[in-house]
């Protein structure tokens, strides 16, 4: 169904809405860190409604539990070699997972990625500043998907079925 003409090319024009959104978005927000937002949309815009649905929910909250995975690693204050430790258990559990429906991708590289970009941070202020920042950004991100790959589908459909229902018969 996905892969029709017709429904390539929505799907071609509702992502690149939803990118150009999430753009305009991240970097109105938070200029430092506008890609997130972007990433977040485009990981999981999916040309299928179902599709969309479930990943925005899993992805953004997989996301989450990597980000407070993190900022409790960085709190823990473990030595280069915990946390090497800690860092070498998420990527075999994240590779492990790989075809997980759990998400554990996302958490993964959520946890790594943050982790490459705050180690040694001693400002716990600053930690969790960026750490909410990616959050939110997160959040907006995945909302941006859920409308562009689940309201703005479901309004379109709506609009061609009173369409065809309303052009008037003629009786030969």
């Amino acid at each position: 169904m996905a892969l029709q003409p017709t429904n390539v090319k929505t799907y071609g024009l509702l992502l690149g809405l939803a990118a150009a959104t999430s753009v305009l978005v991240g970097y109105y927000f938070d200029a430092a860190h506008g890609g997130w937002v972007a990433t977040a949309t485009m990981l999981i815009m999916r040309p299928v409604q179902e599709m969309a649905g479930k990943r925005g929910i899993g992805r953004a909250l997989s996301t989450i539990i990597g980000t407070l995975l993190v900022v409790l690693t960085i709190h823990l204050w473990l030595s280069l070699v915990a946390t090497a430790f800690v860092v070498a258990a998420v990527a075999i559990f994240t590779i492990g997972a790989r075809s997980s429906r759990w998400y554990i991708t996302s958490f993964g590289t959520a946890f790594l990625i943050l982790t490459i970009e705050l180690f040694g941070m001693t400002d716990f202020a600053a930690v969790h500043q960026i750490a909410w920042y990616r959050i939110i950004d997160n959040v907006i991100g995945a909302l941006i998907a859920l409308f562009f790959g689940l309201l703005v589908p479901q309004v379109l459909i709506r609009m061609k079925r009173m369409q065809t229902t309303s052009i008037p018969k003629i009786k030969a």
